[in-house]
This record gives structure tokens, sequence and C-alpha cells, in this order.
């Protein structure tokens, strides 16, 4: 569980206790409410993924590809899509291609993003907590925004392909 140490992070925990439909107006403020992340190396390293459930069409693409999280190995080199294999190890999965880490303006404040390198989409980061980024997806022709969170894990082992 996310511990909260302001009243930002107290509301994305709220949030994600209830385990339930969000808002999609409740998750954008919460989003904006959060630190942005200055430094691309923060997120390095391997992310367990997890979904605000809003609706959105993204959701179900997600969660059939068997989405796990993302793994940062350098501001150059991000998979942005771990899935689980047969044997529930998390492995890269090549249907999103790879992507980026740089420094977006995303609603009038710069954060780390990650752009893919062969769609047109980027995902901002938000800082809940050393352990625990919230993100959006923005995807050109969407109507609305896919969030999202990552947590941290912590024995970190890059994924094989």
């Amino acid at each position: 569980m996310v511990r909260a140490t302001d009243h930002a992070t107290s509301a994305f925990e709220d949030v994600l206790a209830r385990a339930a439909a969000a808002e999609q107006r409740e998750l954008a403020r919460l989003f904006e409410s959060l630190r942005s992340i200055s430094d691309e190396a923060f997120l390095f390293g391997d992310w367990k993924g997890g979904l605000f459930h809003t609706g959105h069409p993204g959701e179900r693409q997600i969660r059939n590809l068997g989405w796990d999280g993302k793994c940062f190995h350098a501001r150059d080199h991000v998979e942005p899509m771990i899935t689980l294999d047969d044997a529930g190890r998390r492995v890269t999965n090549p249907v999103m291609g790879t992507a980026r880490l740089r420094q977006v303006g995303y609603r009038g404040v710069v954060t780390a993003t990650m752009i893919y390198d062969r769609h047109p989409i980027m995902d901002h980061f938000k800082h809940v907590n050393d352990d625990v980024v919230m993100g959006v997806m923005d995807r050109k022709g969407d109507d609305l925004p896919l969030y999202f969170y990552l947590t941290r894990i912590t024995d970190f082992q890059s994924p094989r392909d």
C-alpha cells in the first residue's frame, strides 16, 4: 500500500483503496496535484503496473495483452509493455515497441514523460512517493486520457526478451 506523506498522496491512496471505477475529473485533479518528476533517472528500474478504471477503451486492450508494467533501463531505452509469460515471468512484449524518456509539458507542467518510438503516445508521470508514480497516457486521437500507476519493484531484474 502507498504511504501517504501529504494531501496529494493521501488522495491517491483513497482512490486506489476504493478499487472501483474512478471519474476522469477526479483523476485529472489528482494527477495535477502531484509533484512533477524533474529527473528521468528516478524512473530507472522495473515497475509493476496498475490501472484506474474509467471505462477508457485502452483498459481492455492493456488487460488483454496481460500488461504487468514497464521497465526503464536508461533515458533512451524503455520497454513500455512488460507482460507475464505462461510461467509467470516478466517478459518484454514487442507489440508497443520501445520508448524513451524526456521532460515534456502536460497541462502546463513539465514532468518526466515516456515517448513511444512507433506510436503517437506519451505517458506523463508524477511522483506519489519514492516507490509509486501516477501516469497518464495521452494518445493522439483519444478523447480522454488513460490513467494508471506504477509501483517500483525493488529487486530489479531486467526482463528477458
